[in-house]
């Protein structure tokens, strides 16, 4: 009993943990096709852009579904749409071991897991905030990403290791059922109402009790009234009307662009150095490890500092940034190669670790569903573009300088916009501070027309 009490006082950390699990595999291999794509380029004789083309839709979709996830759960439980996405992407998989020509894995693996992967993965974050709605929300939910990160580091060499021996469609049938099996990790996502009603069924049952309810309220004098609740579209809808959103969306896009941009083309820009092969291999497997480190500071010490997440994240922006301007002229030193992609990766681990609950301290925890949705549709669009941009600038000039200026001027103004944002943000704090030590709250009800005339209620607190 002591067990399952505390389990129930501690639901949202269950959510965590399993959503860190079932990251790992889904973002492992959907981060991981640079290796598939080497073996479906000889299995269909096809070029890189083409090839790649089945995983850009991929990344891109798990961000640009967000709206259609979000509206599946006006008529569904965050529980069914993450073990859909889930059995989305393992249908993918298997799917995709058959397929015997490139334009079908567009929409096996772009499609399909593409959007699985929103599904069992962004509705989720959405319900970790409202078990963390103000304390806890960044280490929660970059926890629950953290598993991404592992992924990415575990994975290439699983794929590398399997696909050489088993080959890449039994591979893919093997990593199917891996993820099907994972997915049973989503019947623990609940609302907070139903651990409640769990935890305390007989005092919560009593209080759903309709008569009794209806008895209480007629002792009292009172009405029940149901509030219309209003739809997503509907609330999605208001909350765009806010000038404030617009400023948001340009924010994670002009930041997606610049360092999505950035992994498109760093590896190929070594490919170009005096670097040996076994050297490019290292700084990757630094960078990977800069990521992690980043995500995990961020975990663990971002709400303990004196100043805002949205100020942490303008700051990781010019950590991200600024190391750009100086990359190209670094190619002839290792140490001080490495040095700068340390910092552009924890500059871009940290912006990674940060984009749920940023959006949701610019907007509130009671916006979180469309706070959320917001910045992964804006991410994903900046991160749709970036590779193409990013080619279009070095086939353009031949040099990845122009490219790295570019993303490093992106980073730039996204730091002026997140600035811009955090001191909106502490204004209209204090102004609210000046408020309620000044002047009295006051909230009006807005009165039922009766005939000619007009009643409004107010109440009053000091």
């Amino acid at each position: 009993m002591g067990l399952q009490h505390a389990l129930y006082n501690n639901w949202g950390w269950v959510l965590v943990i399993c959503s860190f699990v079932i990251t790992i595999p889904l973002h492992g291999i959907e981060y991981s096709y640079n290796s598939l794509m080497v073996w479906f380029q000889d299995e269909f004789g096809t070029s890189k852009s083409e090839t790649g083309l089945a995983g850009t839709i991929a990344i891109g979709l798990l961000s640009l579904s967000s709206p259609i996830s979000f509206y599946l759960m006006e008529y569904f439980s965050t529980r069914a749409i993450v073990m859909l996405g889930m059995a989305m992407c393992s249908a993918g998989l298997f799917a995709s071991s058959f397929v015997t020509s490139l334009p079908y894995l567009y929409f096996t693996y772009g499609v399909m897991y593409g959007m699985g992967s929103n599904f069992a993965h962004v509705p989720g974050l959405a319900l970790i905030i409202k078990y963390f709605p103000k304390k806890h929300t960044v280490s929660s939910t970059c926890i629950a990403q953290l598993g991404a990160s592992v992924g990415v580091i575990a994975l290439p060499v699983i794929v590398e290791t399997m696909f050489g021996q088993l080959g890449w469609r039994v591979s893919l049938r093997i990593f199917a059922g891996v993820l099907l099996m994972t997915g049973t990790l989503g019947i623990v996502f609940v609302p907070p109402s139903a651990v409640d009603e769990r935890r305390n069924s007989k005092e919560i049952e009593s209080l759903k009790d309709p008569e009794k309810d209806r008895a209480m309220l007629e002792k009292q004098g009172l009405e029940k009234i149901e509030l219309p609740k209003k739809s997503f579209v509907k609330r999605y809808k208001d909350f765009m009307s806010q000038t404030k959103f617009w400023v948001t969306e340009l924010l994670f896009f002009t930041m997606a662009v610049g360092v999505t941009m950035s992994l498109t083309n760093i590896g190929s820009f070594l490919s170009e150095t005096s670097l040996s092969e076994d050297m490019q291999v290292l700084v990757l497997s630094v960078m990977g490890t800069g990521d992690l480190a980043a995500r995990l500071f961020v975990a663990i010490f971002v709400e303990r500092l004196p100043f805002s997440r949205t100020t942490y994240f303008s700051i990781s922006c010019l950590i991200a940034g600024v190391p750009f301007f100086f990359l190209v002229a670094a190619s002839d030193s290792v140490p001080l190669l490495i040095g700068l992609l340390i910092l552009i990766n924890f500059g871009r681990g940290s912006l990674f670790g940060m984009i749920v609950s940023v959006g949701v301290e610019i907007f509130g925890a009671e916006n979180s569903d469309e706070s959320t949705t917001s910045v992964f549709f804006a991410f994903g669009l900046g991160g749709l573009l970036a590779a193409p941009v990013g080619g279009a600038i070095s086939d353009a000039t031949g040099t990845y300088m122009a490219t790295f200026y570019f993303c490093g001027t992106l980073c730039v103004l996204a730091f002026v916009i997140a600035t811009i944002l955090a001191k909106l943000r502490r204004n209209a704090k204090y102004k609210l501070y000046e408020a309620s030590t000044e002047s009295p709250i006051v909230y009006v009800f807005p009165g039922v027309s009766s005939g000619a005339e007009e009643y409004e209620t107010y109440i009053t607190s000091v």
